[in-house]
């Protein structure tokens, strides 16, 4: 009979654990998906330019504007043309 109750207590104190650890993961996930809305947020007004027709081998010019709407500093790195 003490057999039956020591797996039964087992049992439940692994419900517990499993419990504990789903409810911590959610509450750790939840944390980083806030904590990621405070960061520096990129934005440029315009997504796409027409630059028009030119010839091949002529450099162009265009100027974007870059502008941080979030909080914290923003880094542009490997910045490549498309």
């Amino acid at each position: 009979m003490n057999g039956r109750k020591d797996m039964e207590r087992l049992g439940r104190m692994a419900v517990a654990v499993v419990l504990l650890l789903v409810l911590g993961g959610i509450f750790i996930s939840a944390t980083l998906q806030a904590a990621g809305t405070d960061g520096p947020k990129f934005f440029v007004r315009e997504k796409q330019v027409d630059l028009g027709e030119y010839f091949e081998g002529i450099d162009i010019a265009y100027e974007f504007i870059v502008r941080n709407n979030g909080v914290g500093e923003l880094h542009i790195n490997n910045v490549k043309p498309g």
